[in-house]
């Protein structure tokens, strides 16, 4: 299981979203709860941290389970995996609670764990 310190994975999203113009939220064809509470919850933090003036634009791009994006993408952009992408690999953005790795029950949960505070009032606050 990797163990990681969340400060360093909001830190490490922040300095990617400082010089992005676009993020690209992908998780697997076959929408169910989980993949679709994750991306809400990850575009709600990502807009919560970042300056109001800072402009840029999500794209949602859909993959079979467990696979990733196909790559290059245009510089300027990151790329966030939830729900998909065979590892979790928080520092690079793949979120994929699909295996031994990852600590968390789901995607949804990993997102809440990794960029809220975990308290009640977080969790009022987005509902």
């Amino acid at each position: 299981m990797i163990e990681v310190d969340t400060r360093e994975v909001r830190n490490a999203l922040y300095a990617r979203l400082l010089v992005c113009k676009t993020v690209i939220l992908v998780t697997h064809k076959g929408t169910d709860p989980d993949n679709a509470a994750s991306i809400y919850l990850m575009q709600r933090a990502i807009t919560e941290m970042m300056p109001s003036d800072l402009e840029f634009t999500f794209e949602y791009m859909f993959v079979n389970p467990g696979k990733m994006a196909p790559s290059p993408f245009p510089a300027k952009t990151v790329v966030i995996h939830l729900d998909t992408g065979g590892r979790y690999d928080p520092i690079n953005f793949v979120f994929d609670h699909h295996t031994n790795e990852c600590p968390y029950l789901s995607a949804t949960d990993t997102v809440f764990q990794l960029f809220f505070d975990n308290t009640l009032k977080s969790l009022r606050n987005l509902v």
